[in-house]
Formats: structure tokens, sequence, C-alpha cells
């Protein structure tokens, strides 16, 4: 007895929760497109009621020959007809063609949800496994979500069929009374009318548990099979990183690498193709099952409604209405049954989109403003700072001490991994610290509010990037934005001679993407300009993580020297494991295995003979050859 209660206690569970599961996706589906399942809805009524005064109309035409009855209200009739479908399909047009307006923006609004969701999540969770498996489900989500709305309305269009199938069926029941017992008898009664539409829905329902269902299921997990995932990842892959940029056609064509693109792209292509063609072969002998099953009700209804003509029953032109009104019911009962399946195979993976957008914003993002300070006097101080990746086992920074006097120019230096851009990440509020304090004018970072204090910061990491867009728009991270302001950053970051040789000026489009006359920049054009972005957000804290690593040692130091005449009294830190461009820094600190192990100015730390001094020496030997005179 207990188990039969807990079985009966957790099936109640899981509708509940399929309830719940269902409702949430239809808000989400009504927020991308609102109003738009009315629309649809709506649009169903006056498209069903066009094929029903077709079928109305044929049988009053078909009953009046046969009778030879008044041709003349026949016409009336027929003409008062055809102007109410006319009117119905009017309005049916009408509304289809705004519902299908509304296609492509349902799509657009409900990637820009989940895009908004990828740009406003805290950033702990863009560097982690998790949420970019659960990203990965998204877009197939959608795409499924969007099946599941359009199983919705195939549900309301299925019950709008059988029930106005249904109300119309009723009256040719009303037909003579049974004149003779035994068959013929049964065959005049409502009992046999009544015994066909349950025959009919149970056969119905048979193909739906035996067959329908699975072969939605057959789809389904094709296309969530190993092989389609791959197949279509390599090939959005090569589509997105190959096909559409430009810049890859010069390594193609010199190293030859067209064979072996357009051989992969085969390959994932046969990998989605053999998926399908396995699919395919187990869907054949459902479909066949599915097309006999369907037959035979529109045997039994055909067969049914002549029995009843033969024994004076239905008139002619009834029998039409009867075969057709009860094709429509039965269409409309397979319409609903499809449309509930649909949904309960599609409500798993709405979950996976719903799951994603629910990934929850533990930082807290703090009430307290930050003092608006015209001497840009801000104050930074790291408290036995301690931070250990989520996952991870070990502490990437150890109880680490660093403070920021007021205008002061910092270096960060240290061999890769030492957790130089990690100590950024937590001043930058990008992650939070597991140990310790970071301190702004001596309160707790995490006490500000979130927005607010971001703006205080300009950073340049050493994979920023710019976008194929205008100068202007790169610089300003805007539409909007003062020319003039920003001529003036490009021409301070070092970029005046490039500039005075574009004929657009800052309005000139970066790369080829979209312009066919977009301006090529190199790499170290295009750090200056990212530079010139940092300058033109006017923050009065500034951030360069070894923004030039890819850059030779004259370059870098030229864009560190550059960056260094701009920054004038505001306080900044300057990373980067070239020691040579950090020397005009008022304080070096030294990180190694996630701790300071020593700070001081480029004199003091060379005096000391330690990490610092061993660091220098190697790199003035390396470099000695090409860029000596930066070490003198």
């Amino acid at each position: 007895m207990r188990v039969g209660a807990n079985k009966r206690r957790r099936k109640s569970e899981e509708h509940k929760s399929g309830f719940r599961l269902f409702g949430r996706c239809v808000r989400l589906l009504n927020q991308a497109d609102p109003g738009g399942l009315t629309v649809e809805f709506l649009a169903v009524i006056p498209e069903q009621a066009c094929e029903f005064f077709y079928i109305y109309l044929s049988a009053i035409v078909v009953t009046a020959v046969a009778q030879q009855g008044n041709m003349r209200e026949v016409i009336r009739l027929t003409a008062a007809i055809c102007a109410a479908e006319f009117v119905f399909r009017f309005l049916a047009r009408l509304l289809r063609g705004k519902k299908e307006s509304r296609v492509f923006a349902r799509r657009q609004n409900l990637m820009r949800i989940v895009w908004e969701k990828v740009m406003n999540m805290d950033y702990v969770h863009i560097e982690r496994l998790d949420t970019h498996l659960k990203f990965a489900q998204v877009q197939y989500g959608i795409a499924r979500l969007l099946i599941l709305r359009q199983n919705i309305v195939q549900c309301w269009l299925g019950a709008v069929n059988f029930m106005i199938s249904l109300f119309l069926v009723l009256p040719l029941m009303n037909g003579k009374p049974a004149q003779t017992g035994g068959f013929a008898g049964f065959l005049q009664s409502r009992r046999a009318v009544f015994l066909l539409l349950i025959v009919i829905t149970a056969v119905q329902l048979i193909q739906q548990k035996l067959a329908a269902k699975k072969q939605f299921q057959i789809v389904d997990d094709t296309n969530r099979s190993r092989e389609v995932l791959m197949g279509s990842r390599i090939r959005k892959f090569y589509l997105s990183f190959v096909f559409e940029r430009y810049r890859t056609g010069k390594d193609i064509r010199l190293f030859d690498e067209s064979g072996m693109v357009l051989k992969e792209c085969a390959d994932s292509g046969d990998m989605v193709e053999n998926a399908w063609k396995e699919a395919g072969k187990k869907l054949c002998g459902y479909q066949l099952f599915t097309a006999m099953l369907n037959l035979l009700p529109e045997i039994f209804i055909t067969l049914f409604a002549v029995a009843r003509a033969m024994t004076g029953t239905l008139a002619v032109g009834d029998v039409i209405m009867f075969i057709l009104y009860f094709s429509r019911l039965l269409w409309g009962l397979s319409v609903v049954t499809n449309g509930i399946v649909g949904i309960g195979l599609n409500l798993p993976n709405g979950k996976a989109v719903l799951d994603f957008l629910d990934i929850p914003d533990q930082k807290y993002r703090g009430t307290l403003p930050t003092e608006k300070r015209d001497d840009n006097e801000y104050e930074f101080e790291f408290r036995h700072v301690s931070f250990r990746y989520p996952g991870a086992q070990e502490d990437v920074l150890k109880d680490v001490s660093l403070k920021w006097r007021i205008g002061e120019k910092m270096a960060l230096v240290g061999r890769n991994g030492s957790g130089k851009s990690t100590l950024v990440k937590l001043l930058c509020r990008l992650y939070d610290p597991t140990g310790g304090e970071i301190l702004l004018n001596g309160i707790d970072i995490r006490k500000y509010n979130y927005d607010e204090y971001m703006a205080l910061f300009s950073v340049v990491f050493q994979d920023s990037d710019v976008f194929s867009f205008s100068i202007a728009e790169n610089v300003a991270v805007s539409a909007d934005y003062d020319a003039k302001r920003v001529e003036e950053c490009v021409r301070k970051s070092g970029l005046s001679e490039r500039l005075d040789a574009m004929p657009a000026g800052i309005e000139a489009c970066l790369y080829r993407h979209f312009d066919e006359c977009g301006v090529e920049l190199s790499g170290g054009e295009a750090q200056k300009l990212v530079l010139a972005r940092a300058v033109y957000r006017g923050a009065p804290f500034l951030v360069l993580d070894e923004p030039t690593s890819a850059l030779d040692p004259v370059s870098e130091h030229e864009i560190y020297t550059k960056f260094n005449a701009i920054v004038g009294t505001r306080t900044a830190i300057y990373i980067s494991h070239r020691l040579s461009s950090c020397r005009f820094c008022d304080d070096i600190a030294v990180l190694k295995d996630g701790a300071v192990a020593e700070h001081g100015t480029h004199g003091e730390l060379l005096a000391r003979n330690g990490e610092y001094a061993a660091m220098w020496r190697a790199q003035a030997e390396y470099y000695k050859d090409s860029a000596g005179e930066l070490f003198l």
C-alpha cells in the first residue's frame, strides 16, 4: 500500500512540475512575442470556419441536384455562404499576415533574452565549463521551444476543429427513427454514431501511443545525438571561422589548406547524414504502421455513412457532410494528440533554456555610491587577499597585500601563471576574493554600487579586440560620441599618421566584413586603438594587462611610453612579462607562485639581486641583439 501511495505521490509531483515548467515556457514565449499566441489562436477560427463553409456548401449543392430542388433558392444560399466565406478568408489572411510577420522577431527576441543573460551574468560563470555546456544546449533548446509553441497552437487548432465538427455532426444523428430491428436498426441509432466515435478515438490513441510518440522520440534523439551535434558544430566552426573570415584566405592558399578544410566539412556532413539515414530506417516501419492506422477510421466512417444512407437515415447531401465532418473531427483529434505528444517531448528542451537563464548571479552588487572626485584621488589596497578559482584545488593568489598610492604608477611583473591577470580580475570585481579584502579609500569594494565601481576603471587586457565598426564607435563604444574627443584620443595613442591617411577619418570602418573599403589594422595599430578606447573612457584608474604580449620589445616600449604620457596623474597599473617596459613605474611588485615575492623601484629590486634581478638579466641577454638599448 505504502509503495503504491509513494508511486502516486511521485506521479502527482511530476505532473505538478510539468505544469509549472509548461507555464514558465509559455511565459518566456510570451515575453519574446507579447500577444503572439493570442493572434494565432484568433487566426485559427476564421481559417477553420472557411473549411466548414466549403463542406456545407458542397452538401447543399449535391442535395439540391439529387432532389431537383429550387435552384434559385440554392443560388441565393450559395451566394450568402460565399460572401460569409469571403469575409472569413479576409480575416484569416489579415491575421495570418500579422502572425507570419512575427516569426523572425520571435526567434530573435528569444536569442536576445539569452544574449542579455550572457552579457550580464557574473563573470565567474563565463569561464566555467558547465556554463558552456548549458549554453551549447540553448540553441537547440530555443529551436525546440519554438516548436513547443507550434504544438500549443496545434492543440488549439485541433480542439477548435474537433468541437466544431462535433457540433455539426450532432444534428445528423437525429435521422429518421429506426423502423427495423437488428443491425439495420442499430445503424440508424445514435448509439452507432457514438460507437463509431469511440472506435476512431481508440484507433487514434493507439496510433499515438504505439507509433507517433516513438517517431517523435526518434527524431528528437537523432537531433541530440553526438553525431548530429558534433557534425553541426564542426560545420558551424568552419562556416564562422574559415569561410566567413576573409583573412584566413592567405593561410589557406599559402599552405594549401583547402583540401583539409573541405574534407573536414564533407566528413562532418557525412556524420549528420548517416545519423539521419539510420533514423530514417527506424522511422520507416512506424510510418507505415501510422499510415495503415490512419486509413482505418476513414474506411469506417465512409462505410458507416453509406450504410446509414442505404437505410434511409441520411440524405445524399448529408452523407457528404457526415463523412467530411467526421473526417475533420478525426483530423482535429489527431492534431490534438500530436500536439500533446510534442509538448511532452519538447518541454525538456525548453527546460534547458530556462536552466541557462536561471544561472544565479551571486555577486553582491552593493549600494554605497562611489565618491565623485575631480582630483581622481582614489586609493586601493589589497589586504591579505587570497583567491581560488571554482573547482580548483589550490589558491592562485596567496595572502597578497598591496597598496596603490594616489596618482601612483605600479607595475606587476612575474612569470606566466604567477597570478598577475587574476589580481586584475579581482580588482575589477570580475571575481570576489575567497580570502581577505580589497579596499577603495578604506572601504571594502563589495559595498560599493557595482556599476558605479566598474565605471572607475579603464582596462586593456592582452586579448582585447576591436570590432568591424567605425573607428569612432570602437573608441567610444557607442553610436553616440564626441567626434572631437575621439580624434584627440586616437592621435594621443600614436595613430595620427594612420588616421591622416584615411579619407573617412574616424568614420572609417574597420576590416571588410561589412564594407569592402574597410581599413585593415596591424596588431600594433589595433592595440593603440584599444588604448585610445581606454583614454576616451576617462576613468580615474587605468590598467594595462599585457596588451602588447604579441609585439616586439621596441613596439611594446613605444606603446607603454606613449600611454604613460597620457596617464598623467591618474593611478595606473602596468602588467607585463617584459621588465623594460615598466622601469618608469613608482613601484614594481614581483609575483611568484601567487604571492608577492618582492616590491620596490627598478633600482632597488636590481640591487637586491632577487627574483626581479634574475628575470631582468635573463631578458636583457635574450633581447640584447634587437633591443639592447632599452635595458640601459
